[in-house]
């Protein structure tokens, strides 16, 4: 894994992941209803702020925490985490030397 990919795993579990799973003292009691509660969490706690697409990456992150724990038998097979059926990519503006230097 490249670093800056370990860097955003780490720092998406440490913000929003750990906070709200904290809870549960067992992850096997972790369910896909906890699932659906920590994403309407994760968007409130944006205020409406966070694309649908931010909320999928770090979902990814999720998903692999809870695979993690499938393979060694500590999660249930049955909780999956979905994507966000409209999650639309949204591009960010080009950067051109007039954005960079208006004069140019």
């Amino acid at each position: 894994m490249k670093a800056s990919k370990n860097i955003y795993h780490s720092d998406t579990t440490k913000r929003h992941i750990l906070p709200f799973f904290k809870k549960f003292d067992d992850v096997s009691r972790i369910h896909n209803k906890d699932i659906l509660e920590y994403i309407v969490a994760r968007q409130k706690k944006s205020d409406g702020k966070v694309t649908n697409q931010t909320i999928n990456r770090e979902n990814s992150v999720l998903r692999q925490l809870l695979n993690f724990g499938i393979e060694y038998g500590c999660v249930s097979k049955e909780v999956r985490v979905k994507p966000l059926t409209d999650a639309k990519s949204v591009r960010r503006a080009h950067f051109t030397l007039k954005l960079v230097n208006p004069h140019f």
